[in-house]
């Protein structure tokens, strides 16, 4: 009876010893942005045209880079912001130029143009947004929109960053 207690103790302890253990490991994986764009691990800049309310636009590209900071280096400050004279017209050799004289692997380019109020007051709007990825096809992304802004604030800046960023999160 000593002996079968004796080889079952001994069974279980070698059995517990080798045992397997379970590591569980979180991985995030992010999803495409609805853009199409893939800025994972990419070093990224803000360029933004001196034009017609440099503050206004100061404010939309912090706050644009902000934006994309939270959602690509937890928040970390990691995206370069420069400023450039109005272009008369951007194409693919602008941004390219961008991406030599910035040092980073995508550009975004801001450019804006803030006509005189209207008669009730409104301020309209007009933002287009150039892309250039230089790590992926050499082409250049275009977005824009017009609106009518009650007022060119800090706050209005921040609410245009915040749509604007919103398709190139993941």
């Amino acid at each position: 009876m000593k002996k079968i207690l004796s080889a079952t103790f001994a069974l279980a302890a070698v059995l517990t010893a080798c045992s397997p253990e379970i590591y569980r490991i979180n991985m995030e994986v992010r999803q495409p942005s609805s853009s199409g764009l893939s800025l994972n691990g990419k070093s990224m800049a803000v360029v933004y045209e001196v034009g017609d309310n440099p503050a206004f636009l100061t404010r939309t590209a912090t706050a644009f880079a902000q934006e994309l900071e939270g959602d690509y280096f937890n928040s970390e400050p990691r995206i370069s912001l420069f400023t450039v004279p109005r272009q008369d017209s951007v194409d693919v050799q602008v941004l390219r130029d961008l991406v030599m004289d910035t040092g980073e692997d995508v550009v975004f380019l801001l450019s804006s143009e803030m006509d005189a109020p209207t008669a009730k007051g409104h301020i309209p709007y007009d933002i287009h947004l150039y892309i250039y990825d230089s790590l992926d096809k050499d082409e250049m992304k275009t977005y824009g929109g017009k609106t009518l802004l009650e007022k060119a604030d800090d706050k209005t800046a921040d609410a245009i960053a915040e749509r604007s960023s919103g398709r190139f999160k993941s």
